[in-house]
C-alpha cells in the first residue's frame, strides 16, 4: 500500500497599522473655519486678506492649527517657525516653545498686523513633525496700510507773524521762528500760539491723528485745543492751538506727541 504524505502550510499574515500626526491651518471669518492649504500663496481669502488699516493702529485675526492625523503632532517654535517674511505681521500670542496637539485636537493663534507701509503681502510658516511636505506649512496673507504722511506747521499769520513755518519730527530744540518758543507770560495771564497739521502724502492715504498729547515736567502749563481724533485726507489741513497759561514763575517746557 502506497503512502501519501499531504504537507499542509499555514501561512499566518501578521499586518501592523502605522499612525501618523497631520496638520491643517484654519482661519476664522466669524461664521466657521476656511482651510488654508500648504502653500497656498494667493491670499484671496478673507481669512488671508487683513484688509485696510490705518498706520499706527492693529488688526489681528485668530487662526488654529488642527491635527487631522491619529497620532500627537508636535509644532516647532524657533526661529523659523512661527515665522512672516514682513515684520508688520507677528505673533502675539503664539507659544514661546515647542507644543504638542493631540490627534482631532486643535490650537488657535492670532496674527497680528500692524503696517508701516501701504501695502504688504508675508508668507507665513510653521514647522510641525508631520511626516508629509506639510511639515514645513506656508501659506500667504496680505494687508493695506491706510498711511498718511503728518506735517505740522506753526501758523504765524494768526500768531501775529508772517509765513508758515514747518516743524520737524522729533525737534527737540524751541525756537521763536516756528513757535515752540513762548513769549514770557506772567502767572495767571495766558498766549495761544496756532498751529496746524496737514496730511501731505503724496499717494491718495488718509492721516488718521489719535492721542495727542503733552509730557514733560511743565506739560501742566500747556493746553492743546481742538485737537482730537480724526481722520485727514491727502492736502487736507486741522488747525489747533497750544496755549500757555503758567501757574508759577519759571521756564517750563513740554513735549508735543500725536500718533
Amino acid at each position: 500500500m502506497k503512502k501519501f504524505v499531504l504537507l499542509f502550510v499555514w501561512f499566518c499574515g501578521v499586518f501592523s497599522v502605522h499612525g501618523a500626526p497631520n496638520i491643517l491651518i484654519e482661519g476664522s471669518d466669524g461664521i466657521g473655519w476656511p482651510n488654508i492649504n500648504d502653500n497656498d500663496l494667493n491670499p484671496n481669502q478673507v481669512v488671508t486678506d487683513f484688509d485696510q488699516v490705518f498706520g499706527n493702529e492693529t488688526k489681528d485675526r485668530r487662526y488654529r492649527i488642527r491635527n487631522t492625523g491619529n497620532e500627537t503632532l508636535r509644532v516647532f517654535v524657533n526661529g523659523n517657525s512661527p515665522s512672516s517674511t514682513s515684520s508688520q505681521f507677528t505673533f502675539p500670542d503664539f507659544p514661546a516653545n515647542d507644543f504638542t496637539i493631540p490627534a482631532g485636537g486643535s490650537r488657535e493663534f492670532l496674527i497680528r498686523y500692524r503696517p508701516v507701509t501701504t501695502s504688504r503681502t508675508a508668507t507665513i510658516r510653521i514647522d510641525s513633525n508631520d511626516p508629509d511636505a506639510e511639515s514645513r506649512y506656508e501659506f500667504a496673507i496680505e494687508g493695506e496700510g491706510r498711511l498718511g504722511e503728518a506735517s505740522v506747521y506753526y501758523d504765524p499769520v494768526r500768531s501775529g507773524t508772517s509765513d508758515d513755518r514747518i516743524i520737524s519730527d522729533g525737534d527737540t530744540t524751541p525756537a521763536v521762528s516756528n513757535g515752540t518758543v513762548f513769549a514770557s507770560t506772567r502767572v495767571g495771564e495766558r498766549a495761544d500760539h496756532q498751529f496746524y497739521v496737514r496730511n501731505s502724502s503724496s499717494a491718495d492715504d488718509v492721516l488718521r491723528i489719535r492721542n495727542p498729547r503733552l509730557t514733560g515736567a511743565g506739560a501742566s502749563h500747556f493746553e492743546i485745543r481742538s485737537l482730537g481724533t480724526s481722520n485727514l485726507g491727502r492736502g487736507n489741513n486741522r488747525d489747533f492751538v497750544i496755549r500757555f497759561e503758567p501757574t508759577t514763575p519759571g521756564v517750563k517746557t513740554a513735549t508735543f506727541t500725536f500718533n
